[in-house]
């Protein structure tokens, strides 16, 4: 009997130290929230790069399109 009434006892001592109290609960939601701000600023610059090559690529196509209609035109008229 001395025996179980340990064991129940070291079980029940394992279980309490593993158990999240609400400071540690609190200390990750403040974690969580710390690793979704950091993310939203890579996020947030991210799309700002987007936006940058967008531009880039909308000017490129742009400039292509007139090359594109100057040669056409040259052909047309002289060729």
């Amino acid at each position: 009997m001395a025996m179980s009434v340990a064991r129940v006892t070291r079980g029940f001592d394992a279980i309490h130290d593993n158990v999240a109290t609400k400071a540690d609960i609190a200390e990750v939601k403040a974690d969580l929230r710390a690793a979704e701000q950091r993310l939203d600023a890579r996020i947030d610059a991210l799309r700002a790069n987007l936006d940058f090559v967008e531009h880039r690529l909308m000017t490129r196509l742009g400039g292509m399109i007139v090359a594109a209609t100057g040669i056409l035109i040259a052909i047309r008229c002289f060729g």
